[in-house]
C-alpha cells in the first residue's frame, strides 16, 4: 500500500509520501508582453482549452477594435480567465496570438512540471472549488480570482516521471471518452432529426396514409388532407406586449430548444436585455441630429464611419435635458448668438450653452464657430428623419443671477448657481410642448431617447442612480405620450446589466471603454439600421480594407486593375444609392493609377 502524509492544506488532504506541496509563483512568472501585431484572437474554454477565437460560431464576447492593448501568447504559455478559474477556463496554449487583457497569462519557470500534467490539475474540480473559494465580487458567475490569490495556490507537485505517466493515461482515456461521446452525439443527431420528421410528417399529413390529399396553396407546405384548411397565424394569435413593471415578475423564463425553461435569475445566463423590436429604421440618405452626452458623439461617429451624414452636437456636449430642450428650440428659431451673450472668466470667453469646444481668449472667434455650426444645424432641423437625444444627468446648475439653467459651468464657483435635481413631470412638461411643435412641423420625425451610460460620479452615487431613475420614468411617460414618434434605445441597461464589469470601462472608471461602444454600437445596428443601410456598410468597409492594401508593385498593372475594380464597385454603389459620397475614395484611387 502506498505511504501517505497530510498535504497541511485542507482543500489538498492526503497526499502521496513523495510527492511535494509547492506555490504555483515558484514556478510560473507572469507576462505583460502586448500585441506585437497582426497576431491571432485566442480565446480560453474550460471544455477546449486555448484555442484561435474564429474557430468557432459560440463565442459572443466582442473583440475591441483596438488590440494593442491584448496579452501576447506564446505556445506553451499559461493562459487563465480570472473570471471564471472557478469554472476550469485555463489551459497551456497550443497556440501563439493574443487573448483579452482580462486574461492572466503565465510562462514557466523551471523543468518541475509536465505540462499536461499541471493543465489537467489545475482544471479539476478540486481546484476549481479551490478558485471559486479565493475569487472576490458579488456578481454570481463572475468572481475575480486576483493574481496574489492565484499565485499563492499550492501545487500538487509529484515526481516528474509520474507526472508524465499521470499526463499520458488521461490523454488516453479523455481521447477515448471523448471519441465515445462524439459517436453518442452523432447518435442523438439522427434521432432528433428522425423525431422531427416524425413530428413534421404528422402535424402536416396527419395519422391516416390513406387519407385523400389537395395541394395546401403553399409552396413550403406541399399537399395536405383534404379536409383540412390553411389559415395566417394571425387568426388564431395575439402578440402579447405587456412589460414587466417594475420588476414585479421574477420568475425568469427562456426558450432553449422548443422547451420553455426557468432560469436562475441571479446569473447572468439568458439574463439579456431585451431589445426594441418597433425601433425605426434608417438608412444613409435619412436626415439624423444627434444631440445630449458624450455617448451620442461616440455613436454619431460610429454612423458616420457608416456613411450616415448626422449632424452630432452642434452645441458641443450637453448633458441635462433643460439643456438639450433649449439647443433644440435656438436651432428651430434660427437664433444667432451676440457678444452679450458671452461671458469672459479665466482669460477666455465662453458660452453658458456650449461647450467649451468653443470658448477662446477672443469674441469673435467663439461667435463665429457658434454661429456657423447654429446656421448648418437650423438649415436641417425641419427636415429630420430622426433626432436622437441622450440625457445625462437631470441635475442641473442654474444661474442665481438669471434664473437659467446652463448646459456648462466652465469651471466657475459653484457659488454662482443653484444646484438641483429636475422632476419627472418637469421634463414631461418640457418636452411635450417641445415635442409636440417638432412633429407638428415635421410629422415624419422620430425622436429616438437613451440615457447615457456614464456615471456622474460627481453627483454622488446615490446621487447619481436616483438621477438616472428620474430620466428613465420620464422617458417611458413620453413614450406613452408620442405613440409611434418616441422611442426609446436602452443603452443604459446594455452597459449595466449586460456589460456590467469593470473591463468595460475606460481608466477613468466612468466612461465607457472603445469595446463597450462598439458593442452597444452593434445593437444600436441590429435594431435602427435598414437592410440597404446594412449593405452599404459592408461595401463601404470592403473598400476601405482594399484601399489600406499596400502592394508589392504599386506600378504593375496589376495592381492598378485591382484600383480599376474598387472604382467600379464604387461606381455601382453609386448608381444604386445615388446619395452616398465617396469621393475622397476615388480621388485615392485616381491619384494611385496616375503615379
Amino acid at each position: 500500500m502506498r505511504e501517505m502524509k497530510d498535504s497541511n492544506y485542507g482543500y489538498l488532504g492526503i497526499v502521496p509520501q513523495s510527492w511535494k506541496v509547492d506555490k504555483i509563483k515558484y514556478h510560473l512568472k507572469a507576462l505583460g508582453m502586448r500585441n506585437p501585431g497582426n497576431a491571432q484572437v485566442l480565446s480560453v474554454y474550460r471544455e477546449y482549452g486555448v484555442i484561435p477565437k474564429d474557430s468557432r460560431d459560440d463565442n459572443h464576447n466582442v473583440t475591441s477594435e483596438d488590440t494593442s492593448n491584448y496579452r501576447y501568447v506564446r505556445k506553451g504559455d499559461f493562459v487563465i480567465n480570472k473570471m471564471k478559474a472557478w469554472q476550469g477556463s485555463m489551459a497551456v496554449s497550443r497556440y501563439t496570438g493574443i487573448v483579452s487583457p482580462a486574461y492572466y497569462v503565465y510562462k514557466f519557470t523551471d523543468d518541475a512540471l509536465n505540462r499536461g500534467y499541471f493543465h489537467y490539475l489545475l482544471r479539476s474540480k478540486l481546484y476549481a472549488a479551490e478558485f471559486a473559494r479565493i475569487s472576490g465580487g458579488i456578481r454570481v458567475g463572475q468572481w475575480d480570482l486576483s493574481a496574489y490569490n492565484f499565485e499563492n495556490t499550492m501545487l500538487l507537485i509529484p515526481p516528474l516521471e509520474e507526472q508524465g505517466e499521470i499526463a499520458t493515461f488521461l490523454d488516453s482515456q479523455c481521447s477515448e471518452i471523448d471519441a465515445i461521446s462524439a459517436d453518442i452525439q452523432k447518435e442523438i443527431e439522427i434521432l432528433e432529426q428522425y423525431k422531427r420528421s416524425v413530428i413534421t410528417e404528422a402535424v402536416t399529413k396527419g395519422l391516416n396514409p390513406d387519407v385523400e390529399m389537395k395541394d395546401s396553396g403553399i409552396e413550403w407546405v406541399g399537399n395536405i388532407p383534404v379536409h383540412w384548411d390553411v389559415r395566417p397565424l394571425y387568426y388564431y394569435f395575439a402578440e402579447r406586449k405587456k412589460k414587466n413593471y417594475l420588476g414585479q415578475e421574477q420568475n425568469l423564463l427562456s426558450l432553449s430548444y422548443g422547451k420553455v425553461i426557468r432560469k436562475d435569475i441571479n446569473t447572468s445566463e439568458g439574463l439579456l436585455v431585451e431589445l426594441p423590436s418597433d425601433l425605426p429604421r434608417f438608412t444613409q440618405a435619412d436626415e439624423l441630429l444627434l444631440m445630449g452626452s458624450c455617448f451620442a458623439t461616440n455613436i454619431g461617429a460610429l454612423l458616420a464611419d457608416a456613411r450616415f451624414r448626422p449632424d452630432v452636437n452642434p452645441f458641443g456636449v450637453l448633458y441635462n435635458p433643460l439643456s438639450v430642450s433649449t439647443a433644440l428650440r435656438e436651432l428651430v428659431t434660427g437664433r444667432l448668438y451676440k457678444e452679450e451673450d458671452l461671458f469672459f472668466f479665466r482669460e477666455c470667453w465662453h458660452s453658458p450653452m456650449h461647450h467649451g469646444d468653443f470658448s477662446s481668449p477672443f469674441a469673435e472667434e467663439v461667435l463665429q464657430r457658434i454661429n456657423i455650426r447654429l446656421q448648418t444645424a437650423h438649415e436641417r432641423i425641419h427636415h429630420l428623419n430622426c433626432l436622437m437625444l441622450t440625457f445625462g444627468t437631470a441635475w442641473v446648475y442654474e444661474q442665481k443671477s438669471t434664473g437659467h439653467v446652463v448646459a456648462n459651468c466652465h469651471k466657475q464657483p459653484e457659488s454662482v448657481f443653484t444646484r438641483r435635481r429636475l422632476s419627472v413631470q418637469e421634463i414631461v412638461s418640457d418636452y411635450t410642448s417641445l415635442f409636440s411643435g417638432l412633429i407638428a412641423r415635421n410629422p415624419k420625425l422620430k425622436v429616438i431617447l437613451t440615457v447615457s451610460p456614464i456615471r456622474h460620479v460627481r453627483d454622488g452615487m446615490h446621487a447619481n442612480q436616483l438621477s438616472k431613475a428620474t430620466l428613465l420614468l420620464a422617458i417611458d411617460q413620453l413614450q406613452t405620450s408620442f405613440p409611434g414618434h418616441v422611442f426609446y434605445f436602452p443603452a443604459y441597461e446594455l452597459l449595466l446589466d449586460e456589460l456590467r464589469d469593470y473591463r468595460f470601462y475606460a481608466d477613468d472608471m466612468v466612461h465607457p471603454s472603445p469595446l463597450a461602444v462598439r458593442y452597444v454600437w452593434e445593437k444600436f445596428v441590429q435594431t435602427c439600421l435598414s437592410e440597404d443601410a446594412l449593405e452599404i456598410m459592408q461595401e463601404s468597409e470592403n473598400i476601405n480594407k482594399a484601399l489600406s492594401h499596400k502592394p508589392f508593385h504599386p506600378e504593375s498593372d496589376e495592381y492598378k486593375r485591382f484600383l480599376g475594380q474598387i472604382v467600379l464597385k464604387i461606381d455601382r454603389l453609386n448608381k444604386k444609392y445615388p446619395y452616398l459620397d465617396f469621393k475622397k475614395e476615388k480621388d485615392i484611387c485616381h491619384i494611385r493609377l496616375k503615379q
